[in-house]
């Protein structure tokens, strides 16, 4: 399967259109077009692409005010935000404070952030619960674990006001500061693989069909650190995702997912599905962040950042900001882009 679009959105250091199979041992068309989609990589010459609006720019060329010259397809005044030499970012996730550590923090000395450890447990949320849009709201990171983790059809989640960081980790194991400063995949990869004893976030029993996730999930701004999902198929934040299901307003940072095929930081295996002999649609992804996580599959089969794996056609990504990360088939002991 492949994404149908990708619209509004930066992806860097990956390629955003080729997926790869290993089954197939080759490259395949991974997105079926294109609009306002700027990248750093080669873009393709392969007629599929030929009609189709994605921007090769060079990384100096999107860092600071330049951005908004050299990508003017994005929402500068909704959506994105030219960042002083660095590279843009979505408002949503620009302004955030920094984590109190009784010091001299500079311009966010006074303000702190509310984060959510992970304590290892599943936990099913309370269903009264609601806020007056019938979103179920999410308090607790093992909360979080029993939604992505268990078949669920039709319902809405949303992450409760005032929580601006859930750590996958208990609070014994990590050190906030170290975890959310690392800036670069291998240090996140070493810190959550080697430094601490890291809380797996699937449990081994996952099989070649995950439990199906059919929801609409708003993250209300959260930034979710230390993700580590290691399983011997499907791992990712969601293993399993199917019919129609929205997954909005959350960034994924600094994580580590290994398995030995199906494998995404967002979700592993996206089933989509069918009314009649009508592919319905699967997925849209908006207003997401990713980066500085490291994805490694030890069966080079079915992988990618977002998804490992889409069975249907009908999956959309608008105004998502994906960069730094890393995706390594060690059955074939090579990056792919």
């Amino acid at each position: 399967g492949t994404i149908s679009t990708v619209e509004n959105s930066v992806v860097l250091g990956l390629t955003p259109y080729p997926s790869y199979s290993g089954a197939a041992n080759s490259y395949n068309s991974g997105v079926d077009s294109f609009e306002n989609v700027y990248t750093d990589q080669d873009l393709p010459t392969v007629a599929t692409y030929a009609d189709t609006d994605i921007k090769k720019v060079a990384l100096d060329d999107i860092k600071g005010t330049a951005a908004q010259t050299n990508m003017p397809g994005l929402d500068w005044t909704n959506t994105w935000t030219a960042v002083d030499g660095d590279y843009p970012k979505l408002k949503l996730f620009y302004e955030e404070p920094a984590v109190d550590d009784g010091g001299d923090s500079g311009d966010n000395e006074e303000e702190t952030l509310n984060i959510v450890y992970w304590d290892g447990t599943k936990t099913a949320p309370d269903e009264t619960n609601v806020d007056s849009d019938g979103n179920i709201i999410i308090t607790t990171a093992a909360e979080l674990n029993y939604i992505a983790t268990t078949a669920s059809s039709g319902k809405s989640y949303k992450i409760a006001d005032g929580i601006d960081v859930m750590i996958l980790q208990p609070e014994s194991s990590v050190d906030a500061e170290t975890l959310m400063g690392l800036t670069d995949y291998n240090a996140v990869k070493t810190y959550l693989t080697e430094t601490i004893t890291p809380t797996p976030w699937l449990s081994a029993a996952n099989t070649n069909d995950p439990a199906k996730v059919i929801c609409n999930f708003d993250g209300n701004g959260v930034r979710i650190y230390g993700l580590y999902a290691v399983n011997s198929n499907s791992a990712g934040l969601f293993p399993g995702i199917d019919g129609d299901s929205v997954f909005q307003n959350f960034a994924l940072r600094n994580s580590y997912i290994e398995s030995a095929r199906r494998i995404g930081v967002l979700g592993a295996y996206c089933a989509g599905s069918t009314v009649g002999t009508v592919s319905a649609k699967c997925v849209e992804i908006s207003n997401c962040y990713i980066t500085d996580s490291s994805t490694t599959e030890t069966n080079f089969n079915e992988m990618g950042v977002l998804f490992g794996r889409t069975t249907k056609d009908y999956v959309k990504v608008e105004n998502c900001l994906i960069y730094d990360n890393y995706s390594y088939a060690e059955g074939l002991n090579k990056v792919i882009p």
